[in-house]
């Protein structure tokens, strides 16, 4: 907080807490952790176009901070999706790991997403260059639409029974 305070333009502390903060020979706690988050939060939201700040956001958020909540917890699904749109930044902007325009999909499909998911997919698919990735990207998007038409098909035939049985019960 002081070096912040010293030099909130001095990018590099926002990553350096970030890992220092989650990082420590004795063990942290959940709290610890939110406080770094907090602090690679600002980092993200002073340098949106940091692609290795939205990454660090994103993985601490969803491989250090996840694992020390309570399925209960009240705030876990917010910092879900928060993971989720950093990972969604990060890719976007060229950083991380190659799978992790895959891994936000999935995210984004836990969550509930699947329309945002294929819309990440195909806005990432004429990002990525890696022959391997696109070709990944190119089998999930095949699959999401599959499921998306089939959700579709299925939900149309179940409105139109639903008609039916209100306007002809008599009708097998």
């Amino acid at each position: 907080e002081s070096m912040l305070a010293l030099d909130p333009d001095f990018q590099r502390v926002y990553r350096w807490v970030g890992i220092a903060g989650v990082y420590a020979p004795t063990g942290i706690s959940a709290e610890f952790i939110k406080r770094s988050i907090d602090v690679l939060r600002r980092g993200a939201e002073r340098f949106p176009n940091d692609g290795q700040l939205a990454w660090d956001l994103a993985a601490t958020t969803t491989y250090e901070l996840l694992p020390h909540l309570p399925k209960d917890d009240p705030g876990r699904e917010r910092y879900e999706a928060e993971g989720t749109d950093y990972m969604m930044t990060a890719a976007r902007l060229g950083a991380g790991p190659p799978w992790l325009v895959l891994t936000s999909a999935t995210s984004l499909q836990k969550l509930g997403e699947k329309d945002r998911a294929l819309r990440h997919l195909e806005e990432m698919y004429a990002l990525i260059r890696d022959p391997k990735v696109r070709a990944q990207i190119d089998i999930r998007l095949s699959q999401l639409r599959d499921e998306a038409y089939a959700e579709a098909f299925r939900s149309a035939n179940e409105e139109f029974e639903q008609r039916r049985l209100e306007e002809f019960p008599y009708m097998p």
